[in-house]
């Protein structure tokens, strides 16, 4: 429930921030929504470092948070490098609505594919992953 509650704060706050460029709202309105996206991005933004810890065996644990870490930075790099060029090319009102559009598909994929966990041992998150939608186990 963490990783959509943020996702739904961010994708919230994402098209509000876009509304206040587009709607010439003051700039304390703008400030205050990008401060409380940022709150909301801290809510479910620690699931993507723990998820990898709870999803993966002992054996393949550590490979596994590499490769989230290595995303996570790639991502976050790659919009550093795009964010700008779209200030530049389609503006600020624009660029946010992109990123709302994709605040709400991580919801989406956080809703339908992401398992919950809370409660389970490490076995049973395994059996979990597992299974199929018909609850057969494949080993």
């Amino acid at each position: 429930p963490l990783l959509m509650i943020g996702g739904c704060l961010q994708t919230l706050f994402l098209l509000l921030i876009s509304i206040s460029f587009k709607s010439n709202w003051p700039w304390q309105c703008s400030i205050g929504l990008i401060s409380a996206f940022m709150l909301s991005f801290e809510i479910g933004a620690p699931i993507a470092w723990l998820m990898p810890s709870e999803v993966y065996q002992a054996g393949s644990r550590g490979r596994a948070q590499s490769i989230s870490v290595s995303l996570n930075r790639i991502t976050s790099g790659l919009i550093l490098v795009v964010f700008p060029l779209m200030l530049d090319y389609i503006g600020a009102g624009m660029s946010y609505n992109i990123f709302a559009g994709l605040a709400l598909i991580s919801v989406m994929w956080s809703y339908f594919v992401v398992p919950e966990t809370a409660g389970l041992t490490l076995e049973e998150v395994a059996t979990l992953l597992r299974e199929d939608s018909y609850g057969a186990v494949h080993e």
